[in-house]
């Protein structure tokens, strides 16, 4: 059973009543920009237009995790650049390096 019917049966059982949050497979991030796309058409738009969700992960991202996908692929960018690369910077309390910009 996938998030989005899990989310789907608890809206169900228990009503509008019930807030909710995530449920965006954090795993779609590693499968690239369509992934991500999909995962958060699947579940977002129907649970949004009945109020009391707040769309995010499911989980946080692992290490593995790219910073960012290339918009001409959609597959994902290398996780870090080379060590000489100074046009990111580590990003504050995680020893990440993020995009300039």
């Amino acid at each position: 059973m996938t998030e989005a019917m899990k989310y789907r049966r608890l809206r169900r059982e228990y009503g509008p009543e019930i807030a909710l949050i995530g449920g965006i497979d954090s795993t779609a991030l590693l499968r690239g920009s369509s992934a991500v796309r999909r995962a958060v058409e699947e579940i977002v738009p129907p649970l949004l237009s009945q109020g009391r969700y707040l769309p995010c992960l499911d989980d946080r991202p692992r290490d593995n995790t790219p910073l960012r996908c290339t918009p001409s692929t959609g597959r994902s960018s290398p996780r870090s650049p080379s060590a000489g690369d100074a046009s990111r910077e580590t990003v504050p309390g995680q020893g990440r390096r993020a995009p300039a910009g």
